[in-house]
């Protein structure tokens, strides 16, 4: 189902890594910066997204809960390291 606009903000810690605009349902990448995470053992990701709103609201069904985004999965991967030129 594609979205008019459906914003998406990335935050670490509280800390905004990203930003975009979900156009459809699919596979987003996200590059975190290894200074956000340098001696972490752990963080909290969050993934606001203001534009949440109910089935009810759009006129779908009765369902009044606010819906954002269904996640699947979230695989966080070292980066290789990239050359310098």
């Amino acid at each position: 189902m594609p979205y008019a606009s459906f914003p998406v903000t990335a935050r670490i810690d509280g800390r905004v890594i990203g930003r975009w605009n979900m156009v459809e349902a699919g596979e987003y990448t996200l590059r975190i910066p290894r200074s956000v995470l340098e001696g972490k053992t752990s963080f909290v990701l969050s993934l606001d997204t203001p534009a949440a709103t109910s089935p009810q609201q759009l006129g779908v069904n009765s369902d009044v809960r606010i819906l954002g985004l269904a996640v699947r999965q979230i695989a966080i991967r070292d980066a290789p390291a990239r050359s310098a030129k």
